[in-house]
C-alpha cells in the first residue's frame, strides 16, 4: 500500500534534487538519492515513482539509461517549497 505521506516526502525530495541539479536527470540516481535521503522513513521505490508521476516529470529513455525530465510548469525550487509546507501541515 503507497503511503500519502510518503509519497508527499518522496515529492519534497525530488522537487529538490532538481533544485540542485539539472533539469534532466538519471533516474536511477534520484531513486537512490531519496531512498538514501529517506533511510529508515520506509519510502519505497514505488512510492518514488508515484512522486514523480504526480510532479510531471517525464521519463524517458535514452543512449544513456532512462532519465527523467522536469516538466512541470512550476520550478522545481517552487515545488520544493510547496511541498515542504505539506508535509509539515501533514
Amino acid at each position: 500500500m503507497i503511503s500519502p505521506q510518503n509519497v508527499i516526502c518522496a515529492e519534497m525530495l525530488i522537487a529538490k534534487y532538481f533544485t540542485d541539479n539539472e533539469k534532466t536527470e538519471g533516474a536511477s540516481e534520484i531513486i537512490a538519492w531519496v531512498k538514501q535521503e529517506t533511510r529508515g522513513l520506509g519510502v519505497r521505490k514505488t512510492e518514488i515513482r508515484e512522486a514523480r508521476k504526480r510532479l510531471g516529470i517525464e521519463s524517458v529513455e535514452t543512449d544513456q539509461g532512462r532519465v527523467w525530465v522536469w516538466k512541470n510548469p512550476l520550478s522545481p525550487e517552487e515545488m520544493w517549497k510547496s511541498k515542504s509546507k505539506e508535509l509539515l501541515e501533514w
